[in-house]
């Protein structure tokens, strides 16, 4: 079995199916922030849910093929971040930007 990182977004009694879907089929992690200076935080911050190959990177409202997906993820990553008792002025500083 795969060893998922933490994640503030998606409760652990959920980790066996797409956060998009709901589909209970291998899943891939994705982290809500990606890239080289951010992937690293996102795990950190817990910033990561689980998504079908669909939903992750194949489909057409994929996460890595929609634009309108990544935004509404990283809105509820935000407000995640947020919620766990982060100011709005410490998400931008560490994130870059605000999405809210």
């Amino acid at each position: 079995m795969q060893k998922y990182p933490e994640s503030i977004i998606q409760p652990v009694s959920m980790w066996n199916r797409c956060l998009l879907c709901g589909r209970q089929v291998p899943l891939e992690v994705h982290h809500v922030f990606g890239g080289v200076a951010n992937r690293p935080k996102s795990t950190e911050d817990g910033l990561v849910v689980h998504l079908c190959p669909e939903c992750h990177r194949n489909g057409r409202w994929a996460a890595h093929r929609c634009r309108n997906t990544m935004i509404r993820l990283r809105m509820v990553g935000q407000k995640a971040y947020e919620k766990a008792g982060h100011s709005r002025q410490d998400f931008i500083k560490r994130y870059g930007r605000n999405y809210l």
